[in-house]
């Protein structure tokens, strides 16, 4: 997410120093190796110096610095005398399993002795330009003595520096500087080693123990599996666990896991070193030395009862399953335990067991497994082997419970740690080195890299337990296997049915009902804290929005117009204020989830998300002083509950989600709703002072209190299977807050959140309220009546999340567009911050510009629209919608080759589809599809074929089109240019193909683009991009995505040529050809092929749509004798006149036209496009027609005839004819007119 500019101190994004020499000891060559591939693929770098991943020769491992030295490439894997060391063969091993290794390896060097290897590049140890690592771990006995750190006492000179009062290195700025990363085994011999470095800037790390790194699980993974013995507490662990010789351990569910991945380590103390050179928190002991301490028990956020649950849930699933009948049974338990200590409350949290208080049952049980071991292979290398190995495992997890016990207690300031001489041994704080990066916007995005509390725990020690049982079955038996990757713990949540469901786990020895342990452990976080579920509305923030001054004024004006007391409107805003508000608790939360899940799991088979969706919502959630807003697509009331679901199952932060009112009625579901995080609020309230300001003091107190917040952007749910035009109100709320509260939050994450389905539950609804029905209320009676969707599955839910938005972003450049379009500029400028946090005493609180705001609103709908993941559904609905014969039945054979001849050319564009569609052939895709359009498509078998039509129901063609409308966006912009060089080109004799200038075709794509904006929200007048640069873009893709079974093409003539062949690449069957080049004195011809006939199928409907409405509105504006025009029974009336029509076949073809969503977007777009002045009566709108009437009428003809001209391929309209049906229009509306207003009197 982009990071506007801050005022407080920040570092320059450049790194002092251009190379990291890791020095090498040659007692731990695998530590050596691991450090220098995490620092050449190190985050942290990347963010701090641009390019420093892409630089070669940025990392040197080097040794024997008191003699002259080489360097020497890893990539040439041995030096130029045939010599090679240890260090170079464990990098080549961890390099050897990563995607990107060789490029790794080419970016690291090792130093050679130089009179061994003549010829190759000195090493010439820089001031300036190296910063020496030196990382110490694990082998305190063999590496006392640390001759690397002993060498560079004499590599420089004498230099003279100091420390200013202000804590900031002084002197020359040749000063040499050391990191030191030691863990807690052999920090006394590494500190009392650097007391000799008297003339460098040293800073020394201390963590309590090592693991792997943690940011990249493919390096994780390779450093466990490759090494030749696992050296960390966790490994170690999860080894021991898998053997079966650890079955318990002396921890509580509750203690810290006292661990720091490699990887966090070493960008911790590059950010403290950097930091400490500009007076940063890391303040300096020692003169010029410094020591922090870094994951110890106070800083921990991963506890040892979650370790247990990821490790089993690895190995109950899928790790040991897979071994049990392998010939690598005899080394691994296939029933293992871990057992912790715990009290009853932990009992409660994790779950109870039959086994936690024998003890000794579990060390009698690891040792007959030990035993069992031992005696497998007797007297054979093996046996030496799994010896080594069981000694190990002991060692390491002996020294963890010492630690632990000499560790302070949990809580404890790491600052008042001792030594054993009662010295402090720590000047800097972990904590505080991460408030400063909180409070530095320039480094808040580091921040991911050196907290543990965003460090994904669950695969990260799942990744370890894979690694394990491949180094075991490597390392000790000689018999190198693969095992299953890890799953999230989620994985079960959201996989509801079918082959991807991972087995259950078979190590639970609980005796809780599944329900009751997942109603326990959802929200559970790495450090066994429940995920917060804080109320929306408390009795204090109750009290503290009746006493907000802006609250106070509204009361007393509304008071005095309405003449009565001020109590009796402050009880008003009480009891309003408590219909609103929600009561987020974790008992709701849990006994609404569990009806939820058992509804989800009967609806649908699974929940499919983007490979990045965790990600993107974890960093969201984690990122300090920033408030989080998650903007899903509204399709179906399942949106509501769907991602509160998801965040709860990922133990992520909980939402409060915005709902209407109309969910009041539902009795005790409400009250679920309500304590699940749901605040419900009116349709509209604009006319109502009192309910607006209440509304905004309730946003601004969530928003203060860092509430994640869930609404909808686009206000309603879409009946037409569209995203919709997006309505401003809840997010100019929330951004105002926002630009008067920047003391307490510096931004705004803006989450996009793309919902779809394979078979929408409302589709069929949908119709019938486009066809005039009723909108059912949301009540309990309802509800029930609609339980009969639990017969049957639905398909998947599919949830795409995409990248964040930044409001701070938006605010610093309000006119960004998509890439590769030119940006509408123009006097733009962002609100001026509030220097309060509360708005009190600022007497004009400051505004989100309106432009920003519809720039949001457009990129946050554009993005919505552009990740709807495409489903076999809207495919065969489009094929059917589209292309089907005159006749409306097409074999099932010909709808399957369409199918595929159209996913191809999805794909093709980029787009997003399901992995059904990826995955399957025609005859899967075609059976997936017509299950979920059952109830609009039916088939038949004549003659040995198969056949495939609509159903004879005038809901069906607009079942089929909501469901096409998934796909509708990928061809819009090529068929408005499609569609209107058919009408305004000059036809070829054989009238195949049409040729039309570019200018002219220029001319005419505006009027269609500027009426298709109701219906299409890219074409919104707020649109951040120019007219000219879309123009580009869409005749650039017309020409650009050729046919791909060669059925025609568009071409290029006149003035110019395509400068590129639209041939697909060799190899790559949906590869896209590089664009031509578009010259305004071209021709464009384009052949009437069945694409042709796609794109422009799927607009003939809309322009239908405007071109009823057209002759509807000039009818009436031409013969009513009032001066107004109501919006509701002019509607109303056109509805019932096109379907008229559409039945008679006369003027209307589809249906879909005709519908009540379709009708008022062209409404309001004619309206919007000549300009009439409205107003609001009796919740309608009105507007209010010139004088003469007639003058409407001249406007409206150029628009109507050019509508006309669009629709001649469909219909052939005459005169007579459209003048009889626009007095019929007539006639109808004055019915309706009379209706109600016979109505509106009763």
């Amino acid at each position: 997410m982009k990071q506007g500019n801050g005022t407080t101190h920040s570092i320059p994004h450049n790194v002092p120093f251009r190379r990291i020499v890791i020095l090498s000891d040659y007692g731990s060559p695998w530590l050596n190796a691991v450090t220098a591939v995490t620092c050449a693929t190190l985050p942290c770098l990347s963010a701090l110096s641009n390019g420093w991943c892409e630089k070669r020769g940025n990392v040197v491992v080097a040794s024997k610095l008191d003699s002259p030295r080489v360097l020497i490439p890893a990539e040439a894997g041995v030096a130029p005398d045939g010599t090679s060391c240890s260090s170079l063969s464990s990098l080549s091993a961890v390099c050897r399993d990563l995607a990107d290794g060789s490029n790794i390896a080419s970016r690291i060097f090792f130093t050679a002795d130089a009179a061994s290897n003549p010829r190759a590049q000195t090493f010439a140890p820089s001031v300036e330009d190296d910063l020496f690592v030196y990382v110490s771990a694990w082998s305190a006995e063999k590496d006392a003595a640390h001759l690397a750190l002993r060498s560079l006492s004499n590599m420089f000179g004498a230099t003279s520096f100091g420390i200013g009062a202000s804590g900031v290195l002084t002197g020359p700025c040749g000063v040499p500087r050391l990191i030191i990363l030691a863990d807690e085994s052999t920090r006394n011999s590494v500190c009392e080693t650097a007391r000799h470095l008297s003339n460098w800037c040293v800073l020394s790390c201390i963590v309590p123990s090592f693991a792997p790194p943690a940011f990249n699980h493919q390096l994780a993974a390779s450093v466990v599996r490759e090494c030749d013995v696992v050296c960390g507490v966790l490994e170690c662990v999860a080894l021991g666990v898998a053997l079966g010789t650890v079955k318990r351990l002396p921890f509580g569910f509750m203690d810290p896991v006292c661990v720091m991945p490699l990887d966090a380590a070493i960008s911790t103390a590059l950010i403290a070193f950097l930091q400490r050179l500009k007076g940063g928190p890391a303040a300096v002991c020692g003169g010029t030395s410094a020591t922090i301490i870094i994951g110890s028990p106070s800083d921990s956020a991963f506890v040892w009862g979650m370790f247990a649950q990821y490790l089993m849930d690895y190995y109950g699933r899928v790790g040991l399953l897979a071994l049990k009948e392998s010939q690598l049974r005899w080394l691994f338990d296939t029933s293992p335990a871990l057992q912790l200590n715990a009290d009853f409350m932990n009992w409660v949290n994790y779950g109870t067991s039959t086994m936690m208080p024998f003890r000794c049952y579990y060390d009698n049980a690891a040792a007959r497994r030990r035993k069992q071991l031992m005696e497998h292979y007797p007297h054979s290398n093996v046996a030496r082997k799994v010896c080594g190995t069981l000694t190990n495992i002991d060692t390491r997890i002996h020294n963890m419970v010492k630690l632990t016990q000499h560790s302070e207690p949990t809580g404890q300031h790491d600052g008042e740690r001792v030594n054993k001489q009662g010295k402090p041994n720590t000047a800097g704080f972990y904590s505080d080195l991460l408030r400063a990066v909180e409070q530095d916007v320039a480094l808040r995005p580091l921040y991911p890299y050196i907290s543990l509390s965003c460090i994904r725990w669950d695969v990260f020690v799942k990744v370890i337990a894979q690694s394990v049982l491949e180094h075991a079955a490597r390392q000790i038996a000689g018999h190198p296997t693969v095992v299953p990757p890890p799953l999230p713990l989620y994985h079960n949540d959201i996989i509801f049915y079918g082959p991807q469901r991972a087995p259950r786990n078979c190590l639970l020895t609980r005796f809780f009902p599944e329900s009751v342990r997942w109603a326990q452990r959802s929200g559970l976080r790495p450090n066994g804290v429940l995920v917060a579920a804080e109320p929306g509305l408390t009795e204090e923030s109750l009290a503290c929005i009746l006493q907000r001054p802006s609250i106070i004024q509204v009361v007393k004006k509304t008071a005095k117009a309405e003449g009565v007391t001020e109590e009796d409107v402050l009880r008003r805003a009480t009891a309003i204020l408590r219909g609103m508000g929600d009561n987020l608790n974790q008992l709701n939360v849990r006994v609404f989830g569990l009806m939820v899940r058992k509804a989800l799991f009967r609806l649908f088979d699974r929940v499919s998300l983007n490979a990045s969706a965790f990600e993107r919502l974890h960093a969201a959630t984690t990122q300090p002083r920033t408030h989080v807003m998650l903007l899903p697509a509204h399709r179906s009331y399942i949106d509501f509950i769907i991602m509160t679901y998801l965040l709860l199952v990922m133990g992520l932060t909980l939402p409060h989600v915005c709902a209407g009112d109309d969910f009041l009625r539902m009795g005790q579901i409400t009250k679920l709703m309500r304590g699940s995080g749901a605040f419900f609020i009116r349709r509209t309230f604009r006319d109502d002072p009192l309910y607006t300001a209440l509304f905004k003091e309730y946003i601004h107190n969530l928003v203060l209190r860092k509430q994640m917040i869930e609404f909808f952007i686009e206000g309603t749910r879409s009946r037409t299977g569209k995203t919709q035009r997006p309505m401003l109100g809840v997010l100019k709320f929330i951004a105002d807050t926002l630009v008067n509260a920047q003391e307490a939050i510096d931004d705004a994450c803006i989450l996009p959140v793309s919902l779809s389905y394979d078979e929408l539950l409302e589709t069929k609804l949908y119709a019938a309220e486009q066809l005039g029905l009723s909108k059912p209320r949301e009540s309990v009676g309802n509800l029930v009546r609609a339980s009969s969707v639990l017969s049957r599955r639905h398909g998947k839910i599919h949830v795409h999340v995409a990248e964040p938005l930044s409001l701070r972003s938006f605010c610093h450049n309000p006119s960004q567009c998509p890439e590769g379009f030119e940006p509408v500029t123009g006097g733009v400028t962002a609100a001026a911050p509030n220097k309060s946090s509360d708005g009190e005493g600022a007497r004009s609180p400051s505004h989100i510009p309106k432009q920003v705001l519809t720039n949001i609103a457009w990129h946050v709908t554009h993005t919505l629209q552009d990740n709807t993941i495409i489903t076999p559904t809207a495919l065969l609905a489009a094929v059917l919608g589209t292309l089907s014969p005159p006749a409306g039945c097409m074999s099932l054979r010909e709808a399957q080759a369409k199918m595929l001849w159209l996913r191809d050319h999805i794909i093709r564009r980029r787009a997003h589809v399901s992995e059904d569609c990826v995955n399957n052939n025609g005859e899967e895709l075609s059976r997936m599809a017509l299950f979920h359009l059952a109830e609009f498509v039916e088939t038949r078998v004549e003659a040995g074929e198969t056949w495939v039509a609509m159903r004879q129901d005038s809901r069906a063609p607009l079942g089929v089109a909501i469901c096409s409308n998934q796909l509708i966006h990928v061809f819009v912009d090529e068929g408005v240019v499609a569609l209107v060089a058919r009408a305004s080109g000059e036809l070829s004799d054989n009238k195949k193909t049409a040729r039309v200038s570019t200018d002219l075709l220029k001319r005419e794509c505006e009027l269609l683009r500027t009426l298709l904006a109701g219906e299409f929200q890219d074409y919104l007048p707020w649109c951040p991009y120019t007219y000219a640069s879309w123009f580009k873009y869409a005749v650039t893709r017309l020409l650009a995505h050729d046919d791909i079974h060669n059925d025609g093409t568009v071409t290029l003539e006149g003035g110019g040529s395509a400068e590129s062949t639209n041939k697909v690449k060799k190899g790559d069957p949906y590869a896209v050809a590089s664009e031509p080049r578009l010259h305004d004195s071209e021709d464009i011809v384009i052949h009437f092929t069945r694409r042709f006939r796609f794109i422009t199928g799927i607009l003939y409907p809309f322009v239908e749509s405007l071109y009823v409405v057209s002759v509807a509105v000039a009818a009436v504006a031409e013969t009513h004798v009032e001066h107004l025009l109501r919006r509701r029974p002019l509607l109303l009336a056109c509805q019932k006149w096109a379907l008229e029509l559409c039945n008679e076949k006369r003027l209307v073809v589809h249906i879909q036209s005709c519908g009540s969503v379709a009708l008022k977007s062209a409404f309001t777009s004619i309206m919007e496009f000549i300009g009439l002045k409205s107003r609001t009566e009796e919740k309608d709108l009105v507007y209010i027609l010139p004088i003469p009437p007639n003058g409407l009428e001249t406007q409206l003809q150029p628009v109507t005839e050019q509508l006309k001209k669009l629709l001649r391929p469909l219909i052939k309209v005459k005169e007579e004819e459209e003048r009889e049906a626009r007095n019929h229009m007539v006639n109808v509306y004055k019915k309706i007119q009379m209706s109600s207003k016979r109505a509106s009197r009763m």
